[in-house]
């Protein structure tokens, strides 16, 4: 089955320059461990090159980001997301970069294929294994660790492409409703 990437992650689409999203999956095919539905925010640990560039930012752009419900702490080497999960969305929560990029990914997202994510549950951990084909070959493997009320979770993904190996890792956490 051909998807069309769109960034499981995730939280990572946001981190990883020239990184793949995440494929839109049908209920059907979403795994039983997800969020629940609310206000989250989502921290992601920066790699060195991007906390490097992150600390040269303007006020003026780091305000921009802030009104798309983003904010960065250079101290601390992360950025910070936030999002509502809600009826309509909650089956995209995978995506969450995936809205913050869609007018620069526009273009990208037809070249981009990938198979559809193969998950696997286990208690409170979410794993999810994700190959694709185009623009370049790219596999990835992430790990999810709810809590057991699903109000927080931690995330790992390993990236590899031919060129290069990311890893990233982050947690998240319900603030309220939305």
């Amino acid at each position: 089955m051909r998807h069309t990437l769109s960034t499981a992650l995730l939280t990572t689409t946001l981190l990883v320059p020239g990184a793949l999203f995440v494929p839109t999956a049908l209920a059907s095919d979403l795994p039983s461990l997800m969020p629940s539905e609310g206000q989250w925010a989502i921290t992601t640990e920066m790699p060195p090159e991007q906390k490097a560039a992150m600390s040269k930012m303007d006020a003026r752009t780091q305000a921009a980001m802030k009104q798309h419900g983003m904010s960065i702490d250079p101290q601390a080497g992360t950025m910070t997301m936030t999002m509502c999960l809600n009826k309509e969305n909650i089956n995209k929560w995978h995506e969450a970069g995936e809205a913050r990029r869609a007018q620069s990914a526009a273009n990208a997202k037809s070249e981009r294929q990938c198979d559809a994510p193969k998950y696997n549950v286990s208690g409170n951990t979410l794993t999810m294994d994700m190959k694709c084909t185009k623009p370049e070959q790219m596999s990835m493997h992430s790990v999810f660790q709810f809590n057991s009320a699903k109000d927080s979770y931690t995330f790992e993904h390993q990236i590899t492409t031919p060129k290069r190996e990311m890893h990233i890792k982050g947690s998240a956490r319900k603030i309220g409703s939305c």
